[in-house]
């Protein structure tokens, strides 16, 4: 359940979390949007789809850091969505990632929406078999550019929500990479990332 309905310029965005999609939906389009679907619906039909993928690795930290910040270092007062944020263990977030019984679709659990958050981008749920334009994180403006030209949009895309970390190789073991690499390698292949 990633796809949003843009309007005005009207198009659909695969927003795969953790790949700069707040600020295209929040920033770009200001909320101008209704979504997630979990299908494409048929009004949709023919409208320019875009999505944006990033480094398989880099996103999990990314999210985990999101995840693990604590409330004292979140600059967003009171809970995010419902989600009461509390340090997490790099191993428990690693468990909740790799657990198959969890479902990604099912967000009213902290676990469900870690799932939703850290799923392949190449699962199915995340759509981007749809897309007619895939961007990726690591050129986001250049890629946006592209986006831009094609629907005529002015606006400059904005970096919201932005989590502070470094590199993958910096932040996990080398046993947590390997179980990761497992876990993402249809992201690795299909989008042809590497772990050089």
């Amino acid at each position: 359940m990633s796809l949003f309905l843009l309007k005005n310029p009207d198009a659909v965005f695969i927003h795969i979390p953790k790949t700069g999609g707040t600020s295209i939906r929040q920033g770009v389009w200001q909320r101008r949007y209704n979504g997630p679907h979990a299908e494409l619906p048929k009004s949709a039909e023919g409208l320019f789809t875009f999505a944006f993928v990033r480094h398989p690795l880099d996103r999990f930290v990314s999210c985990w850091k999101m995840y693990s910040a604590g409330a004292e270092n979140d600059p967003r007062p009171g809970d995010w969505r419902g989600i009461v944020r509390k340090r997490m263990r790099l191993e428990d977030f690693v468990d909740i990632t790799l657990d198959t019984t969890v479902s990604p679709e099912d967000r009213s659990t902290t676990s469900g929406r870690i799932r939703h958050h850290t799923i392949p981008q190449t699962h199915p749920t995340n759509l981007l078999h749809l897309a007619n334009f895939v961007g990726r994180f690591e050129s986001i403006e250049q890629d946006f550019a592209v986006i831009k030209s094609k629907l005529s949009i002015q606006a400059e895309l904005p970096h919201m929500r932005k989590t502070e970390h470094q590199s993958y190789r910096e932040e996990l073991p080398a046993f947590v990479i390997d179980q990761l690499a497992v876990f993402y390698a249809d992201d690795f292949e299909q989008l042809n990332y590497s772990l050089t």
